[in-house]
Parts: structure tokens; C-alpha cells; sequence
């Protein structure tokens, strides 16, 4: 009798994990000062930055996930990484904000933007924890009004699935609204392009992407490779695990290029490069991302198998 791989066993328990997603599941909440922490089973999965925060002033950030956890307790992401000081967590953000085709600040660099959080919200329906948000974007439009204006509108659901014995999926769902005629929104202008979706993980020195056609190549500018990356390494110095980024195609200009760096840099699904992307008044843009933060190599077909998941939803 042929015995089944190892490979072929992680797809079967991904496949009844699944299943029995319906069953009950122990989310909390814990409300601390400048946010909002969401647990499973007593363990801390992720944090929601509330607050604004920043380094002896300067990079003023809020509306960003940091801590994100792995299955072990160990913390993933970065928050004013040495390198690139305006890097946070798990961020969205783009370098150039235009009205009238002129640049009024930069989310990215935390330039003349601003976030107000009016609302954090947790909450568990024994299939999934979630903390929703609703939050005004701000700038300061002339030097002669020094008051910050509303520029966007954004609502954001951050949904946390029940984690299995190998991995651990959080849906993140991004709807942002100008609150001004004529707005637009760009990635760097340069021929990387880069903005939008970005976790800024800490990168293990064996670190290697991979997606649906196999190994990825980090390279300077954006590449094309496919709906969803797999970064796999010794993460936490343990042994060989990952995180998986994943991008809905319902949304403009989809599939993206990805923007990869194997040392000292987040990853960028670049979205919509460094061409800039009108925006109508009073009109939702959504955008719709997946993470995987899964133990082991747990393979293409797991991976694939979550992706065409996340599009049934």
C-alpha cells in the first residue's frame, strides 16, 4: 500500500480544518490605551495600533496591525525598523496623495497625513475574530490653513480565522472613500513604483519567496508572479516556516506586481504602481488582501487551496 506524503497529510488536515471552521472557537479582545489586541485560545494573535505613535516625534503613524504573532507567541513584524523608519507592522499606505493633481502629502513617509481611528470595534461569531475600524484620513491643504483636513473615509475588517494545527489565516478588507473632487492615489514615481498592502516582517537570513510557478527572484522593481507569494525561512531563528500574502482580484489592476526584498524591507503588493489612480468623490475603492502565517513547508496545493478559498468568500 502506497504510503502518503507528508505534503499529501497537510492537505488533508488542511481540508478538514476547513470543514470544521463552523465550530466554536474562543476569541477575546483586550482594549489597552492605544489599541485594540485580539486573542485566540489565550494567545495573542495580532494588535491593532489605535493611537498615533511615533519616534521622538517624528514618523507619526496610526491605523496599522503591530504586534502580528506567529502560532508560537513569536512576534513577526517590524515597528520603526533602523533601515526604513517609516516601515510599520502591517501597513497601507501610498506616497502620493493628489487632489487636483497636486501632491498633498505622503502616507507612506508619514508626510502631511495623518490618521484618526474613531472607531475600533472586536468581535467573534464562533466562526472568526474580527476588529472593524472606521477612521479619517487628514491633511493640511495650504499653509494658510494650518487645520487638517478629511481627505478619505476608510472602514477596514480585519478577520482572523480559527488557526489550525500548520497555519493561521487573517483576511484584511480595505475600503477607502475621497472625501474631495478630483483625488488620486500613487506609488512611488520612480520605476518601482511601490504602495499600498505592505507587512513588514522580520526577514531570516535563508529566506526564500515562492509562488503558483515555483521560486521567486526578488528583484529591483516590481515583478509579476502570480495572486499570491510564500515567503518560507528559518523565521524567529526556529525552524523552517512562513508567511503567505495573498491578493484579491476583484479590484483594479489585478494581479499586481509584487515588490520583494529579501533583506531589511517589507513586501508590496504594488498597487497601482507609479501611475496614479483616480478616485470619485463619495465612491469606495475596496482592496482585499489574505496572510497565511503557517509552521513548516506546507506546500503549493495548501496554499492554492486557501487562495481559491479567499475568492469564494
Amino acid at each position: 500500500m502506497k504510503q502518503p506524503t507528508l505534503a499529501g497529510l497537510f492537505l488533508v488536515l488542511a481540508s478538514l480544518h476547513i470543514a470544521w471552521t463552523g465550530q466554536s472557537q474562543s476569541f477575546d479582545f483586550q482594549r489597552q490605551d492605544d489599541g485594540l489586541l485580539l486573542n485566540e485560545q489565550g494567545k495573542a494573535v495580532l494588535f491593532f495600533q489605535q493611537t498615533p505613535k511615533s519616534l521622538e516625534g517624528k514618523y507619526s503613524r496610526s491605523n496599522y496591525v503591530h504586534p502580528l504573532y506567529d502560532l508560537d507567541g513569536n512576534v513577526l513584524s517590524e515597528d520603526f525598523p533602523a533601515d526604513h523608519l517609516h516601515h510599520r507592522g502591517i501597513f497601507w499606505a501610498w506616497h502620493e496623495i493628489l487632489v487636483g493633481g497636486k501632491k498633498i502629502g505622503d502616507a507612506w513617509d508619514c508626510n502631511n497625513i495623518s490618521w484618526d481611528v474613531q472607531r475600533v470595534k472586536g468581535s467573534a461569531n464562533g466562526e472568526t475574530g474580527a476588529i472593524t475600524t472606521r477612521t479619517f484620513w487628514k491633511s493640511t491643504l495650504t499653509d494658510q490653513d494650518p487645520k487638517p483636513t478629511k481627505i478619505f473615509k476608510e472602514k477596514t475588517r480585519i478577520e482572523v480565522y480559527p488557526t489550525s494545527a500548520f497555519y493561521r489565516v487573517i483576511d484584511f478588507t480595505i475600503q477607502l472613500k475621497p472625501l474631495l473632487k478630483g483625488m488620486a492615489i500613487g506609488g512611488s514615481t520612480d520605476s518601482k513604483g511601490y504602495g499600498g498592502f505592505s507587512p513588514r516582517v522580520k526577514l531570516p537570513e535563508d529566506l526564500k519567496f515562492w509562488g503558483e510557478l515555483g521560486e521567486v527572484k526578488p528583484q529591483t522593481n516590481g515583478i509579476e508572479a502570480g495572486p499570491w507569494i510564500d515567503m518560507l525561512g528559518s523565521f524567529n531563528d526556529q525552524e523552517v516556516s512562513g508567511v503567505a500574502i495573498m491578493m484579491h482580484p476583484e479590484y483594479p489592476a489585478a494581479p499586481q506586481k509584487w515588490i520583494l526584498r529579501a533583506k531589511g524591507s517589507m513586501q508590496n503588493a504594488a498597487f497601482p504602481g507609479n501611475q496614479a489612480f483616480a478616485m470619485k468623490k463619495g465612491k469606495w475603492l475596496e482592496l482585499r488582501y489574505r496572510m497565511v502565517i503557517h509552521r513548516k513547508e506546507i506546500g503549493k496545493d495548501i496554499i492554492s487551496k486557501l487562495y481559491h478559498e479567499f475568492l469564494s468568500k
